[in-house]
């Protein structure tokens, strides 16, 4: 079963990391296992027990949605996890948070859907926005993965 996770997001190291792709030909210093060479879109975890907890539970192909500013700004489907301890996203693309915990993502498609209609999908109140990472109550998922993420892109501004 896949789940859904709501990821707040900050630019511009979302922009920079997410949004569009990273060369890890420019990065050397790259951690092991964040990539097999070239272009990766990837975003960071800090530490924290809900978020290690979160962190934990992500698998390959669940679905992302990242949260800024009010609204929801795109999608994407988990590739892989791996563990940064040594903060290298942090220092690489001045993050606001230490990022400690990585994943890689595939298929991400930029929308703009405000936090309300969101909220309603997953039964949170209207005025709920994510901090850190969030697992989606699976019992409150009622539709395909590709089927909300067709509904997002539908109602996207």
């Amino acid at each position: 079963m896949s789940n859904v996770f709501l990821a707040r997001c900050e630019s511009p190291t979302f922009d920079e990391t997410v949004a569009s792709s990273v060369d890890l030909a420019d990065y050397p210093d790259h951690p092991d296992g964040l990539a097999d060479g070239g272009a990766v879109r990837f975003w960071g975890v800090s530490a924290g027990s809900r978020n290690e907890s979160n962190f934990e539970k992500l698998a390959e192909a669940d679905l992302v949605l990242f949260y800024q500013d009010g609204a929801y700004v795109a999608t994407g489907r988990v590739e892989r996890t791996l563990a940064d301890e040594a903060e290298w996203a942090s220092d690489a693309f001045d993050a606001d948070d230490a990022f400690t915990m990585l994943y890689t993502l595939s298929d991400v498609a930029k929308i703009r859907v405000p936090r309300e209609k969101v909220n309603r999908l997953f039964e949170y109140s209207s005025s709920y926005e994510p901090h850190g990472l969030l697992r989606v109550n699976p019992s409150n998922v009622d539709a395909s993965l590709g089927a909300i993420e067709l509904a997002l892109e539908r109602v996207s501004e």
